[in-house]
């Protein structure tokens, strides 16, 4: 059968892509995935899905993906998606493991985003590839007698985020700013004493990743579109045009698979994949770990809002009756074959202390589980989107830099526009500034120092 469009890969990128091409009519789509559908990167993602963006593109990227999500399930059935809002909180302290492991004490904040490789004495935030230990130990020693820079990096933090919140509503989504007192009274369970500013946005939610991709799939199945797992795409084929060359389709183990377009959906695997024909793109996979708490008695994870603690580094949200507390990113490029798959015992030692120090009627928490997966990293962190190499209907849906599941639903939407040449929209409204998305902005390969993707107080 000759395929309308083949979609390589099966995560939530590559799902909702599909998804909307059916629903504009495409008839002939086959999905091809080296594993199960969701598997992969999706299935790992913690699933927050926060509003609280670099510019207003993002903004209006995961406005509507919150929407689609919501049409989906309501559509679909399941519980993949919950509204529950999200503080995001700047803090003048980052909690640390104490010497017994268990609990932790507070230092002052070191330098934001600092790319370090840190002894156990420095503060587990610090961990970042790029600096010699020593000279890490040098500046968390600096920083114990500098509290005037630490009082400046704070302020200029909350400056950034203040108009960060400003830019989001005007893009029309709710942010409301909270100082420390009314943070206590929303929310008197956490620990308020060290938070310098605070913004509870009522729009952000909740995704199981992996359950997204699975319902999915099953009604895409069940409109006909192909799903064929344990499928590894091992070439991208080519022929020749009257313009120049044009996407033919991909191998796989049992053969060609023929198509009109190929969407490539593949994550940290893109770059093996565009090499079968040529191709290259600068993607560099990187390393995050998520935890999974189990919480003392009488305290429903449940009810424990989201939160993203811009300063201290760190995430939670509650998920599947556990209260999953993430970060732990590691800007070192990985090979996506061999790769660290369990958390690291400092990451769950630093989970323990940032948990216990906010929300303080969590000591005693028990770990139930943890991993550590990869994430695809482009020079900007913008994502990769639509025609690219000079191949006619080849197309790209990569590099999400760590937050491709509060998008999907809305880049799925643009990546069919692109296949069927249409003009960017989110829903039937025209999208300006796609430009910095499209993925032809890149030719090829090129080196880059990696950046954090979940970092609302950098540039984006």
């Amino acid at each position: 059968m000759q395929f309308e469009v083949v979609i390589v890969g099966g995560g939530i990128a590559g799902l909702q892509a599909a998804w909307h091409l059916r629903e504009m009519g495409i008839r002939r789509i086959a999905v091809i995935e080296q594993g199960a559908v969701g598997g992969g990167a999706t299935s790992h993602g913690a699933g927050f899905l926060s509003h609280f963006t670099w510019n207003p593109l993002d903004a209006h990227l995961v406005r509507r993906s919150a929407e689609l999500y919501a049409a989906q399930q309501a559509e679909l059935g399941g519980s993949f998606f919950r509204v529950t809002g999200s503080y995001v909180v700047v803090s003048r302290t980052v909690p640390r493991p104490g010497a017994s492991g268990h609990g932790g004490t507070v230092t002052g904040v070191p330098g934001s985003r600092a790319r370090q490789e840190a002894p156990a004495e420095v503060p587990a935030p610090a961990r970042r590839a790029g600096v010699p230990a020593q000279a890490a130990a040098t500046s968390g020693q600096a920083n114990q007698g500098g509290e005037a820079s630490q009082e400046s990096m704070v302020e200029g933090v909350t400056r950034q985020l203040a108009a960060r919140a400003a830019m989001v509503r005007e893009a029309g989504i709710a942010v409301h700013d909270l100082t420390p007192a009314e943070g206590a009274v929303a929310v008197p369970a956490w620990n308020w004493a060290d938070v310098e500013a605070a913004w509870f946005v009522p729009g952000d939610g909740t995704l199981l990743p992996g359950e997204v991709a699975r319902t999915l799939a099953r009604r895409l199945r069940q409109r006909e579109v192909a799903i064929l797992e344990e499928t590894p795409a091992l070439e991208l084929g080519l022929g020749r045009g009257a313009a120049g060359p044009v996407v033919a389709g991909v191998r796989t183990p049992a053969g060609p698979v023929a198509a009109d377009a190929v969407v490539v959906a593949t994550g940290v695997w893109t770059r093996r994949l565009l090499q079968t024909a040529g191709l290259d793109a600068p993607i560099k996979p990187y390393r995050t770990q998520l935890s999974f708490w189990a919480l003392p008695a009488g305290l429903d994870p449940s009810t424990v809002p989201p939160l993203h603690d811009v300063t201290g580094e760190y995430y939670w949200l509650p998920r599947e009756g556990f209260l999953a507390v993430g970060d732990g990113t590691q800007l070192v490029e990985q090979d996506p074959a061999a790769f660290r798959r369990e958390p690291d015992p400092e990451f769950i030692a630093a989970c323990r202390a940032r948990l216990e120090h906010r929300l303080p009627a969590a000591r005693g928490a028990e770990l139930v589980r943890g991993w550590a997966h990869l994430c695809d990293a482009t020079p900007d962190r913008r994502p990769l989107l639509g025609p690219y190499g000079g191949v006619e209907s080849l197309h790209l849906a990569v590099g999400f830099n760590g937050f491709g599941v509060m998008r999907a639903p809305a880049v799925g939407e643009l990546v069919a526009r692109f296949v069927l040449g249409e003009e960017p929209a989110l829903g039937g409204r025209p999208l300006e500034g796609t430009e910095a998305l499209r993925a032809s902005r890149f030719s090829g390969y090129t080196d880059f120092e990696m950046g954090q993707g979940f970092n609302t107080a950098g540039e984006g």
